[in-house]
């Protein structure tokens, strides 16, 4: 599978705690069965915080830690293996 491109964060509407993280999949193969993604939420040490397995292009991220700078990345997964992982996206950087 090839490597997710396009990362796109739209932050929480106004008093809204929900992140919307979507992205595009160049994959050839992303209408077989078992294609999906993994969104890895990564704290400021480089540590993974969740691994969220979804299997459309987008998730809606909430109870995030707003005081914690947070990324995020994703990578697919199918029947051949697992892609690299996007280049990482900055969802929160507190004040």
């Amino acid at each position: 599978p090839e490597t997710p491109t396009k990362v796109l964060v739209r932050p929480p509407n106004k008093g809204g705690r929900a992140w919307l993280v979507s992205w595009e999949d160049p994959s050839k193969c992303k209408g077989y069965p078992g294609h999906r993604y993994i969104v890895n939420v990564v704290d400021l040490q480089n540590e993974a915080t969740s691994h969220i397995p979804v299997s459309t292009p987008s998730i809606t991220l909430d109870r995030l830690n707003e005081c914690s700078e947070t990324w995020v990345g994703i990578f697919t997964i199918n029947f051949a293996g697992d892609s690299p992982v996007s280049p990482l996206v900055k969802i929160i950087n507190p004040p």
